[in-house]
């Protein structure tokens, strides 16, 4: 469907011919500069970046009268004291030997000894909880 630009009353020519010039135009087509633009920040929107990584696949032991070990970010390995008030996500598999596909779980860091990270789960099954006085 082609739009046409209607003259109106009291506009020069000179003005209504540009005008439909920019009606023949379009605004869905697009320059070369912006085309290059578009393909250049293409490449470097791929969605929202990934807050941790998982590359080193570091283990952390979690819960204490049945402990299991469960997959933490690389960041938490490297500085666990920051993530001791702060959650992060973490991967386990709830199948002895991992048979089943990792979950995630939300846990926090709970203290490090002799290099291994101990992690609860926040408000969940396995977590350590604290007994009623």
């Amino acid at each position: 469907m082609v739009y046409k630009y209607k003259k109106k009353k009291g506009i020069p020519e000179t003005v209504s011919k540009v005008m439909s010039k920019m009606g023949q135009i379009g605004g869905s087509r697009k320059s070369a500069k912006q085309l290059a633009a578009w393909r250049e920040n293409i490449s470097h929107s791929n969605g929202r970046p990934r807050l941790y990584n998982y590359v080193k696949k570091t283990k952390a032991v979690i819960g204490t009268l049945n402990p299991r070990h469960c997959t933490i970010p690389d960041e938490v390995a490297e500085r666990p004291e920051k993530y001791k008030t702060k959650s992060f996500p973490a991967y386990w598999s709830n199948m002895p030997g991992g048979l089943v596909k990792e979950n995630r779980i939300n846990v926090v860091v709970l203290s490090v000894e002799d290099d291994v990270i101990h992690v609860k789960r926040l408000g969940g099954h396995y977590s350590v909880r604290k007994k009623k006085k």
